[in-house]
């Protein structure tokens, strides 16, 4: 017989969601110690152009177990939001040290500016528009015609006032025009309705505005934020869970609502403001683990494999799940796959490894279908 002594060592698996932001929010970096020792964490924000603004979040303890996971949410902002003129895609990077090493993630941020393209083009019309008109009127009073010159100065107004102004679809976020009535936001309906008779619930507003792409919201946090959460069919189908599962336990969480930006049709994922967590697993922070549609399978020193399981379920929504959704798998001795429905309204994500964890590839984007 020996004896086999296993040194220190350090090693840790990171991810970071989202990885692409616009104009500002909060990117969390989540962070497994797979080593055997515990570490002391450090992180910090950077950007070559020195135009964002990062903010880590505040805890009195920066040491990581061995063994243990933490999250760790950075707020990223720009210095200055122009006014004017075209969007910028900034990359920037977060290094975590940890111990002696150094670990890099790197992301974007989208800055748009405040005042679209379209608003300079209308405004450059209807100061075209107002130097025509004068131009008629004063020819009229200078040549001393006829007063029939009026009719054909409001046949021009009117031409022009019909003219298709291309700009205004330009927005770098496929908003809706800009005349449109119909609610897109929890923020528009407070606006319509004001604060008193807008209480959170259930509202109807409408893709991009289109009247034809109406889509049941519930309003969260109606007096403030006025976010916008599309509610799951959860209990009929008892799915919208996320698991994290070693041998002999398991995390379950499972989501009735989740954020949906109905800008962008995508869900963030990390949003757990309608998350309900079942089981316990002491190794874990709960509160840090199981965002939407993510899992991890510990298989450890088990005989089989232990799997890891998520779903997604927007059956009863006017969604389903784009083709440009993916999935993130990582991990020592990672396993796993990502099934789709035929009709892409369904997700089942398993995975196991030593630990292995399946993440959505940033938010999840989903496509408008309507009701089926």
């Amino acid at each position: 017989t020996g004896l086999l002594t296993v040194g220190e060592f350090d090693q840790l698996l990171l991810d970071l969601h989202p990885e692409h932001l616009i104009n500002d929010g909060v990117s969390r970096l989540q962070v497994i110690n797979q080593g055997n020792r515990p570490v002391t964490l450090e992180l910090i924000g950077r950007d070559s152009e020195e135009a964002l603004l990062f903010t880590v979040d505040e805890r009195e303890d920066w040491r990581l177990p061995a063994g243990e996971s933490t999250t760790i949410a950075v707020n990223i902002r720009a210095q200055q939001r122009p006014f004017f003129g075209s969007q910028q895609r900034i990359p920037f990077e977060l290094l975590l040290d940890a111990n002696e090493g150094r670990h890099f993630q790197n992301g974007q941020l989208l800055l748009t500016p405040r005042l679209p393209s379209w608003v300079l083009a209308a405004a450059g019309m209807s100061v075209a528009f107002i130097c025509l008109v004068f131009g008629f009127i004063g020819n009229i009073l200078l040549s001393n015609r006829p007063v029939v010159l009026a009719a054909e100065i409001q046949a021009t107004a009117t031409a022009l006032q019909q003219l298709p102004v291309e700009t205004a679809t330009a927005d770098p976020l496929g908003s809706a025009a800009f005349n449109s009535g119909l609610p897109q936001s929890c923020r528009q309906i407070r606006q319509q309705n004001g604060s008193a008779n807008a209480p959170d619930g259930e509202y109807t507003l409408y893709v991009a505005g289109d009247v034809d792409r109406p889509v049941a919201v519930y309003c969260h946090d109606m007096a403030r934020s006025a976010r916008e959460y599309i509610t799951l069919d959860t209990a009929t189908s008892g799915g919208n869970f996320s698991t994290i599962s070693y041998p002999d336990q398991q995390l379950r969480t499972t989501y009735l609502k989740v954020r949906l930006d109905l800008q962008t049709l995508r869900i963030d994922p990390t949003d757990r403001t309608f998350a309900l967590v079942e089981g316990s697993l002491p190794s874990f922070e709960e509160e840090i683990i199981n965002d939407f549609g993510s899992a991890i399978g510990c298989s450890e020193i088990a005989p089989s494999g232990v799997f890891g399981e998520a779903n997604i379920n927007l059956v009863g929504t006017p969604f389903v799940l784009a083709e440009t959704a993916a999935f993130t798998f990582a991990g020592p001795e990672v396993d796993g796959a990502a099934t789709l429905s035929e009709d892409r309204a369904t997700a089942t994500i398993t995975v196991t490894g030593n630990c292995g964890w399946a993440v959505p590839h940033d938010q999840i984007p989903l496509a408008y279908v309507g009701a089926r």
